[in-house]
């Protein structure tokens, strides 16, 4: 049985089966962007069950917004071998960009090089 999250899986939404004291993280496109694409932000969306209960609690961690500091891929993980797959930018840019955004689109692909 579904506990309500739903996650992008070969362009369908699927189920993602609760476990039981289990706690779900979702990597978001910061720490995709952070890891150069070793974490990967995942499409998910929560959908409204009637079966419970269920605690869900949403924390968004964006960074520095009103100093000039840049953020991009982490310098120790890029390499000849791993060139960096995104342009460094400043958080009120990526915010920008993300509240301006349709709904069903990432904003990674804005950043991306």
């Amino acid at each position: 049985m579904s506990g309500g999250l739903q996650v992008m899986r070969d362009n369908q939404w699927a189920d993602v089966t609760p476990i039981e004291n289990g706690l779900v993280v979702n990597i978001g496109d910061l720490l995709q962007i952070l890891s150069n694409d070793k974490f990967v932000s995942a499409i998910h969306r929560a959908v409204a069950k009637k079966v419970g209960p269920r605690i869900s609690v949403a924390c968004f961690f964006n960074g520095v917004v009103t100093s000039p500091k840049m953020y991009g891929p982490i310098k120790e993980l890029i390499s000849e071998e791993n060139p960096p797959l995104y342009k460094e930018f400043q958080i009120a840019d990526y915010v920008s960009e993300f509240f301006s955004k349709p709904l069903d689109k990432t904003v990674l692909d804005l950043f991306r090089l």
